[in-house]
């Protein structure tokens, strides 16, 4: 009899070891989802593509560019003028850092990237700014720009902002930049980051309630396996008893160790590149 009962009890055991196989199933891939979640929000994604910085600086020049003005008596020095202008631009808001100590400096406001991490890329972020090579180009283009200007303030407005966007996009129909991340994008069937994000979140949200159901299955289970050894210890004998106790333990060990202790939160690497507005 106390063979029989200690089967029963095993087999209740082992049904708690199957919904635990099956929770760990769950939270494995929950976890992988925050996982990718993490890795396509990494902060790098955003500051060390060269790409994004070329649309910051073209959106810098071109809100400063309605308001050049040039006097009618000096068209004749408008090459002179407009690469004056540019050069201060570019001094103003790309040569002397303050594009990028804003940036940096509204990150460390925000509390969303990790101090440390910040001073780390703080002097590695104007080397990458530089390599667009912006400030050895306005010749070029203040000379470009002079030749086709005649005295029409809009139309030198006009030229001022084609030369630049010339100057960083050049070539760019020809080279197409892949987001390293479209591989992660393709997975969920979505083709940007704002559409992953709402994807992967869904997911979870599918998940965890699932997971939740399965834990209190688990829990409610091993209660019982546990107090029915207890309440037929008498019957069982000391050993049966302890080799039941024994199983369950290590159910509880193994399900416990393979539970994630720290979930991986994507806010944590998020970087938006909007932080000027």
């Amino acid at each position: 009899m106390k063979y029989i009962l200690f089967v029963l009890l095993t087999g209740l055991t082992a049904y708690g070891a199957i919904e635990g196989y099956g929770l760990y199933k769950d939270q494995q891939q929950v976890s992988q989802l925050k996982a990718d979640r993490a890795d396509i929000n990494k902060i790098n994604y955003g500051l060390f593509n060269l790409e994004l910085w070329k649309q910051k600086a073209m959106t810098i020049f071109d809100s400063k560019i309605g308001e050049f003005k040039i006097s009618p008596n000096v068209y004749k020095q408008l090459e002179d003028e407009v690469m004056i202008y540019l050069d201060n631009v570019y001094e103003e808001y790309i040569g002397s850092g303050k594009l990028v100590n804003e940036m940096i400096s509204q990150a460390e406001e925000s509390g969303s990237v990790n101090k440390f991490f910040l001073k780390m890329i703080k002097g590695n972020i104007g080397d990458q700014i530089k390599q667009l090579n912006i400030d050895k180009q306005l010749p070029t283009i203040a000379k470009a720009i002079s030749k086709e200007i005649k005295a029409n303030e809009p139309k030198i407005r006009y030229y001022v902002e084609e030369g630049i966007q010339d100057m960083l996009f050049a070539g760019a129909e020809e080279v197409e930049f892949t987001d390293p991340r479209s591989v992660v994008y393709q997975l969920y069937g979505a083709d940007n980051l704002e559409g992953t994000n709402k994807a992967i979140l869904d997911q979870i949200e599918a998940i965890d309630p699932i997971i939740d159901k399965a834990l209190e299955r688990i829990i409610i289970i091993m209660v019982i396996s546990i107090l029915l050894g207890l309440l037929l210890y008498n019957i069982l004998g000391f050993k049966l008893f302890v080799s039941h106790w024994t199983i369950a333990s290590v159910l509880l060990l193994v399900l416990g160790v393979s539970m994630p202790m720290i979930d991986l939160d994507a806010r944590l690497n998020s970087f938006q590149m909007d932080l000027l507005g």
